[in-house]
């Protein structure tokens, strides 16, 4: 009797292309075993599993290639890349004539900035005593109008228990 989750050939062979391809894009093994785990229908611990207890033996010799190749692969772009970084760096270097000149200027916006907040603070500091002289005003007259209220209603007698005849 056949197992049902048996490694057929063609998962092997899938499983090690899909590392070797991996490697040789000098991306980790770990990806490719996760790859490899969606086109099997299986887990990436059981693609790891296979490729470390069996398959990995047969294919010694390719994946030492890739390996190399990958290696190649990545000091050529990195050669490419060192290059023009440098190259951008001295060019911004160049196009820089006068560093304190710019933070000169922006020494200057910041004054600036902060003067026009310095006058926008007074003047709301001014709005907000007259807003408070108004609301004192509002409420004195209104401490006017209770107390001749209470005026009224005591002559009327409200106040001392009496009722009005």
């Amino acid at each position: 009797m056949k197992r049902k989750d048996a490694w057929s050939a063609e998962d092997e062979s899938l499983l090690a292309q899909t590392v070797l391809e991996f490697v040789k894009g000098g991306k980790p093994q770990l990806q490719a075993f996760q790859s490899a785990a969606k086109k099997l229908n299986r887990t990436s611990g059981a693609c790891s599993f296979r490729w470390n207890a069996v398959i990995r033996a047969h294919y010694e010799s390719e994946l030492k290639e890739a390996k190399l190749e990958a290696k190649n692969n990545k000091a050529s772009t990195d050669k490419k890349n060192t290059a023009g970084r440098y190259s951008i760096e001295t060019t911004d270097l160049s196009m820089q004539a006068d560093p304190f000149e710019s933070l000169g200027k922006a020494l200057e916006a910041a004054n600036l900035a902060y003067r026009q907040l310095q006058e926008e603070y007074k003047k709301l500091q001014k709005e907000m005593a007259q807003l408070e002289r108004k609301l004192l005003e509002q409420g004195s007259g209104d401490m006017k109008v209770l107390i001749q209220l209470m005026g009224r209603a005591r002559d009327l007698g409200i106040l001392n228990g009496k009722s009005p005849d």
